[in-house]
């Protein structure tokens, strides 16, 4: 059975005030407009036009008024209303002298413009004037679209968000409900035989495979540094690699090559994707020889291009030459130096 709903349309508003000051009042002797600086408000680029002495539009005042008026600068038509302020310069406080009651449509040809504000010579004799200057305030509210009416329960309950990631995290430190132990280079690792095969089909095979010995309650991994093992199990637990920040760049380095090649040791693809993605931009003169060597080995086509097309000027190459890791991959792998060269003499043929 539907609940009962409600909805609300909300008439979006955009505020902002402009302070303008005009300097040297009585040194204008010409009347010429003064414009403002631009300012945005709600969106748009807008300026204050200050006229000194403006002949009053009714035909039968002889006196002479100050008009200031808001022009929009930008290119569009926006419904805005206004708020005009002179402010006094002895109490600090501003005087409204003209406001909209509504709201009106301008352009960049429609101006609004505040006629007959106030006598000069009742501006004058406030204080209004002082220092042989005045300060204009202009309050702009512009009417934007309003938004798309939500409708919801009258009833709302919010729902927060997803724990299970956060739960996992927790499970790989609770060791009384695990029930398998890793042996890793003289540490122990408990977790959790469900857990390691449905992330990753080398451990299913392992642990719930036709070879697996149900007596078995330990596992020894061979080949691989404790430390690379527990990354390896935080990735699994927590979808995320743990935090390497305090480690130096060499050492940050070395652990995403090892993580690769367990990440592709036991089929866990996106850990894979990710350790090549930032042992990629990680790629500097002294470790890109054995990165690439590493690339080529795991079969990590975009690495190794990524390393192809690092060592490719020729200025790089004469810096990568120098390097121990350049040495190292001359004597352990000496077939992908053909390959660097085939790379080199294809790209040189192309240009």
């Amino acid at each position: 059975m539907a609940g009962q709903t409600n909805s609300v349309s909300v008439v979006v508003k955009g505020y902002g005030t402009h302070q303008f000051k005009v300097i040297g009042y009585n040194q204008n002797i010409y009347n010429f407009p003064i414009s403002s600086g631009t300012f945005n408000i709600g969106g748009y680029d807008w300026r204050l036009v200050y006229y000194p002495r403006v002949r009053s539009r009714n035909e039968f005042d002889n006196d002479d008024y100050i008009e200031v008026d808001l022009e929009l600068l930008s290119k569009a038509e926006v419904r805005v209303m206004v708020d005009l302020f002179f402010f006094n310069q002895i109490t600090n406080l501003p005087y409204a002298v003209a406001c909209t009651k509504e709201p009106m449509r301008l352009t960049k040809k429609i101006v609004w413009a505040a006629c007959d504000l106030m006598k000069l010579s009742e501006l004058e004799s406030s204080g209004y004037v002082r220092d042989d200057s005045i300060i204009i305030q202009c309050q702009v509210t512009v009417i934007l679209l309003p938004g798309v009416p939500k409708t919801k329960s009258l009833c709302e309950i919010e729902v927060p968000p997803p724990e299970m990631a956060q739960q996992f995290g927790m499970l790989l430190e609770d060791m009384a409900s695990a029930d398998v132990t890793f042996e890793v280079g003289g540490k122990s690792f408990h977790a959790h035989r469900l857990v390691l095969a449905a992330r990753s089909p080398v451990f299913k095979a392992q642990l719930f495979g036709s070879m697996r010995d149900t007596r078995m309650e330990s596992l020894v991994i061979g080949e691989m540094d404790p430390a690379v093992f527990k990354a390896l199990l935080h990735y699994i637990y927590n979808e995320s690699l743990p935090n390497m920040d305090s480690a130096d760049r060499a050492n940050r380095h070395e652990m995403l090559c090892h993580l690769l090649e367990a990440a592709d040791r036991y089929a866990i693809e996106r850990l894979k994707i990710i350790c090549e993605r930032m042992l990629l931009m990680d790629l500097d003169v002294e470790n890109v020889a054995m990165t690439l060597a590493l690339a080529e080995q795991q079969h990590c086509k975009q690495l190794t291009h990524a390393c192809l097309e690092f060592m490719e000027p020729p200025e790089k190459m004469e810096a990568v030459v120098a390097t121990e890791g350049y040495n190292k991959l001359k004597r352990e792998y000496p077939a992908l130096l053909f390959k660097v060269w085939e790379w080199s003499v294809h790209r040189s043929s192309k240009n």
